[in-house]
């Protein structure tokens, strides 16, 4: 499903036209989701209306309509309506001061004062008028607001929401609930970030769980005090409970009662302080969501904490999908192979449903670098996008039927967490947090499969029965302790229980000596005698594990350990399915033995046909064991099926055909037929109109930052240059596509341009109009005569003053964008200031571009800097061949191509189209004695056209609206690794296009040769 970004004014027409695509494209459903940028009034009647059509829409195409639950992100605040209320409904976080007594000013929002004997000794609560004769400085704890977002604690302002967004949907939809309308979407809801959250429903709910006073106990969230670790543990969980019970628990009874899927992600669920600094641990709110999700931004993996999470709280209570939201901030230039690598690694662990962030509904203006990239129509790849959800839904149906194999828990430490969080020394959290990250990839290295427990749902569902833990609808025999400070008393009445009936439990780190945040010399003397304790180190675990069988067992063909690649065994009554991911994208193939218990038939399925493909074996002493190869970043699931132990089984191995020789199809291949190239026009100077003197030559994005900051409506001068080399005619058929063009005044050359608009390009906010034979050789200037309206009703410039309820829904009045020209040219570079640069990116440093005639012949390796710098689209290449016919096997490869999507026809006729690796095509059945033409059609994406062109790191793999702008912000620091503040460079960075390597013809031997062994084994 997708997430379909309304991010402008809504129209029936195109609401229409784009959810046919979707249904095109092989997406079943999207996810109604209001952002930045939108025109039309959020939940107001024109919303409501659109909201209809797209209902109404859905309903005739069998698709799913998924309702998204705020304007924009975080979810809670209704648009504003929810803090618009004041005060009681306003999210809240304690402050602290210590004055002197004389100083000291109650207010309306303090809470309590403290006075202390001595510079080192406890805090302790003093009534307000006791002040006054107090001999030491005062502790003064207050709280403070946000009047943008909401008090999530507070189930009044969660109902408030509930009734002004949920409600307002069940008035005019409800008779679709549960039909077309299957849920409701919730992203990313959290108290005050980095600060200690504050409610006043904290202090009864605090008394009532933990039998004391919340405010005598305060300076023990920042000093030390006797029962610190206590008292911190006691404030978090009462915080996480809270939250939990106000917001989450609340909007899912709520969906459960009206016949709604509740599902999304809850804010920084990703690390132990992430959790604690917005939602106080992640894995309670699963409970009450329908569909527990996760939120997975960038073209990179991360740590399997995040996933294992919500896979984990959805396997035990019993909820059969998980949700990744996915894709974002992965750049325009992602292929289909990065996306699949993505979804493999989550697959792997346990998420079988996508919604893929994020389909623009439209790109005008600062949408373009909305997270990027637009999965949608936008996309020169759009029509073969049907091939990668082919895949997905495959894989996803497969890894949903059944149950998991996982007979392993891992205690989360988020408890011990809550005993030692200090946020100005997050070391003792941040070493926690390692160590449990470090044990969860330890067994995914081992493929073997395990669930987190977290303490809040052991103390709802766990129990002992038969000498195994259950928790929820899921039983494990072995519970692995990572390092650990304190644990739950629920917990330890459980493993003592767990124990005592034959269970195992394990310890990879130091003991935990506290219980619920006190010392407890029983726990640490429990675990001496009961638990063993054991290094994190492969070797270690393999020696525990022995206990606890896996049915299957994975190696290299010398049998030592496979690591880097995770296993997802799911069982049914008849076969197990096991799916193997190879995480790692560094060159070169593993050659793998995968043993399973038992004599089996084994198959490999097809991802998009779902063909299956018996596999030769060998079985012996009870094992059954085949081998073969897993590429870098690949995947490959099997399908297993136990066979009676005494009958005779037959391998059949089908031996490959020799190679006999290969050529490679290098030199030049002839263009199949010009094509629409385009130039972004994307540096500019500019003036006041009436001013002389221009600016240096700028960025339009940074003009735009210029502009806004004077606040004040502007007469404004934008002047473009390109050069057109004489050979090119371009007195026809040269275009300028741009936004506004209606509204602004041109003139090339200095002479005025009568502009006639006439259609779009890529978005219907990109106008086009012929300028061709208005432009001359060698240097043209375009200057653009317009209006800047950069007055503002926000007391913020940009967005970067703002809290995220409003950046998230900020766009400017007048938005400066790039212009265009398209036409069949290529752009030129001088070579001097041309390179190809060792990150295997094309760089150019240049003022202008040339754009001169296209070839008609071109090396197709590489294809960017052969004068398609910005190109976006299908180039189709084709070269002839002599084939003597007789025979034989003919396969066409390609390595490491970089480009989208590859089509190869033969003499016309389709070989097929791929769009991840391996790369081969069998050509044999298309050949002709004789001549042959390969065409091989490259489609790439919009990553050359649309940018980032300028940041420092060429092509970063972590996108946001900042990346192009070149200031250093949050999706730079989401890598881990050292940026300049300043993050932008003269030159421009693209992406390479073309097929990596020359292609090469594999010639192997003729059927005949082949040869069919059958071996039986009993």
């Amino acid at each position: 499903m997708t997430f379909w970004s309304w991010n402008d004014r809504l129209e029936r027409e195109e609401i229409d036209r784009q959810l046919g695509e979707f249904k095109r494209a092989g997406l079943h459903g999207v996810f109604l989701h209001a952002r930045g940028g939108l025109q039309t009034p959020y939940l107001g009647d024109e919303w409501m209306e659109a909201v209809g059509w797209a209902v109404e829409e859905a309903k005739q195409l069998d698709m799913e309509i998924w309702l998204y639950d705020e304007d924009a992100w975080p979810s809670g605040f209704c648009g504003g309506k929810v803090p618009g209320e004041g005060e009681r409904f306003q999210q809240k976080w304690l402050c602290r001061e210590i004055v002197e007594p004389a100083r000291f000013r109650l207010t309306d929002r303090s809470l309590a004062c403290y006075i202390r004997d001595g510079e080192e000794g406890p805090w302790r609560q003093i009534a307000p008028e006791e002040i006054l004769h107090a001999a030491s400085q005062v502790l003064h704890v207050y709280y403070d607001v946000n009047p943008y977002y909401t008090d999530l604690l507070n189930p009044e302002a969660v109902a408030f929401f509930i009734l002004h967004t949920h409600e307002k949907y069940k008035e005019r939809f409800g008779q679709e609930f549960g039909s077309t309308i299957r849920g409701v979407f919730t992203d990313e809801p959290q108290y005050a970030v980095g600060q200690w959250p504050w409610s006043p429903s904290l202090t009864a709910a605090f008394e009532t769980g933990r039998g004391y006073d919340l405010l005598s106990a305060l300076p023990a969230l920042w000093f030390e005090q006797p029962d610190t670790a206590k008292i911190r543990h006691d404030y978090w969980q009462t915080v996480t409970k809270q939250f939990v019970a106000s917001y989450t628990a609340q909007i899912g009874l709520w969906c459960e009662k009206n016949g709604l899927c509740f599902t999304g992600h809850m804010a920084a669920e990703d690390t132990l302080l992430f959790q604690m600094s917005q939602i106080g641990a992640a894995m309670p709110h699963y409970e009450w969501m329908q569909m527990p999700g996760i939120d997975h931004l960038g073209l990179r993996l991360t740590r399997p904490v995040l996933i294992k999470q919500a896979a984990s709280a959805a396997r035990q209570l019993g909820r059969r999908q998980v949700l990744a939201e996915t894709f974002g901030c992965s750049g325009w230039g992602a292929h289909f192979e990065d996306l699949k690598w993505i979804a493999d690694w989550q697959l792997a662990l346990g998420i079988n449903v996508q919604c893929q962030h994020l389909a623009s509904y439209s790109l005008r203006g600062a949408r373009k670098r909305d997270y990027p990239p637009s999965l949608s129509p936008h996309q020169p790849w759009w029509p073969h996008f049907d091939l990668f959800n082919r895949y997905v839904e495959n894989r996803q149906n497969r890894l949903t039927a059944g149950t998991s194999a996982a007979d392993i828990l891992v205690i989360h430490p988020i408890t011990s967490a809550w005993c030692l969080y200090e946020p100005e020394r997050p070391h003792a959290v941040r070493e926690l947090d390692r160590r449990f990250g470090e044990i969860s990839q330890l067994l995914l290295d081992m493929q073997r499969e395990f669930d987190y427990g977290d303490e809040t749902l052991l103390s709802r569902y766990g129990e002992v029965e038969q000498g195994r833990l259950k928790v929820g609808e899921c039983r494990y025999s072995l519970v692995f302790l990572p390092a650990l400070y304190s644990l739950e008393k629920s917990t330890f009445e459980l493993l003592r229980q767990f124990v005592e009936q034959g269970g195992t439990v394990v310890s990879a780190g130091e003991y935990p000596g506290h219980i619920e945040g006190e010392p407890s010399e029983a726990l640490r003397e429990w675990c001496e005698v009961h638990v063993k304790r054991i290094m994190p180190t492969y070797k270690a675990f393999e020696f525990v594990l022995r206990e606890t069988p896996s049915l299957y067992r994975l190696a290299d063909e010398a049998g030592r350990p496979a690591k880097d690649i995770i296993a997802h065994h799911r069982r049914t009554e008849d076969e197990g399915t096991l799916f193997l991911f190879h995480a790692r994208r560094d060159p070169g193939l593993r050659k793998l033995a995968l043993t399973w218990d038992g004599a089996c038939e084994v198959w490999a399925v097809d991802a998009l046909s779902g063909e299956r493909n018996v596999q030769s074996v060998a079985i012996a002493d009870g094992k059954t064991r085949h081998t073969f190869t897993l590429g870098p970043g690949e995947s490959i699931l099997f399908a297993a099926k136990r066979l009676p132990e005494a009958a005779p089984v037959a391998e059949e191995r089908l031996e490959r055909k020799g190679l006999r020789s290969s050529f490679e199809l290098g030199g030049a291949w002839s263009l199949k037929h010009q094509v629409l190239n385009a130039l972004t026009l994307d540096r500019c100077r500019y003036r006041l109109s009436g001013e002389e003197a221009w600016s240096k030559p700028l960025d339009v994005l940074h003009v735009q930052q210029l502009l806004v900051s004077r606040r004040e409506r502007l007469d404004i001068e934008l002047a473009f240059s390109f050069c057109v080399h004489p050979d090119l005619a371009c007195r026809q058929g040269l275009i300028l596509a741009g936004e506004d063009l209606h509204s602004c005044r041109f003139s090339l050359n200095d002479l005025t341009l009568p502009l006639q608009t006439e259609g779009s390009w890529l978005d219907a906010s990109i106008e086009k109009a012929e300028i061709g034979p208005y432009v001359r050789s060698g240097m043209n200037t375009l200057v653009v005569h317009r209006v800047f309206e950069g007055r503002m009703e926000h007391c913020y410039l940009d967005d970067s003053g703002a809290f995220e309820t409003e950046r998230n829904r900020f766009v400017h009045k007048t938005e400066l964008e790039s212009l265009y020209l398209l036409g069949v040219f290529e752009t030129a570079v001088e070579p001097s200031s041309y390179w190809s640069s060792p990150q295997n990116l094309v760089e150019a440093q240049v003022e202008a571009y040339e754009i001169r005639p296209q070839r008609t012949h071109y090396q197709i390796d590489e294809l960017t800097s052969q004068g398609f710098h910005f190109f976006q689209g299908t180039l189709s290449l084709e070269k002839e061949i002599e084939w003597d016919g007789r025979g034989q096997s003919v396969s066409l490869c390609l390595q490491e191509p970089t480009t989208c999507v590859i089509s190869v026809d033969v003499n016309g006729t389709s070989a097929g189209r791929l769009a991840w690796g391996p790369y081969e095509w069998e050509l044999t059945d298309l050949l002709n004695p004789g001549v042959n033409t390969i065409t091989i059609h490259l489609t790439g994406t919009l990553r050359n056209l649309l940018g980032p062109h300028h940041h420092y790191s060429g092509d970063p793999y972590f996108v946001g609206p900042s990346t192009f702008q070149g200031k250093k912000v949050w999706e730079d620091g989401v890598t881990g690794y050292v940026h300049p503040d300043i993050t932008w460079v003269e030159r421009y960075a693209f992406v390479p296009f073309g097929t990596g390597y020359s292609p090469v013809l594999e010639i192997r031997q003729s059927d005949e040769a082949q040869v069919k062994k059958r071996h039986l084994i009993t």
